[in-house]
């Protein structure tokens, strides 16, 4: 199972495109930086990790806490790739 929060652009996806037919679509609280809280059961694959990772800050993983830990050290990596100075 996979618990999520999206907002912007992403925040439609889960609407348009189900994840799984027991998805669960909650609003999140006003005063939340994202618009959704979304939980369904799909497979651990590498393409629902790219598809998450293609979200960039649009989307915040709650659970399961392997695949948070992953997101997390994916997105520390770019971000150091991307800090660094080119090098000519």
């Amino acid at each position: 199972m996979i618990d999520r929060r999206p907002r912007g652009y992403v925040a439609s996806l889960p609407r348009e495109c189900s994840l799984s037919a027991r998805q669960r679509i909650e609003d999140e609280d006003e005063d939340s930086d994202f618009e959704l809280r979304v939980t369904a059961t799909v497979p651990a694959t590498g393409q629902l990790l790219r598809w998450l990772l293609g979200c960039g800050d649009k989307l915040q993983v709650i659970e399961p806490a392997e695949l948070r830990t992953v997101m997390a050290a994916q997105t520390a990596k770019a971000s150091r790739l991307h800090a660094q100075e080119q090098r000519g």
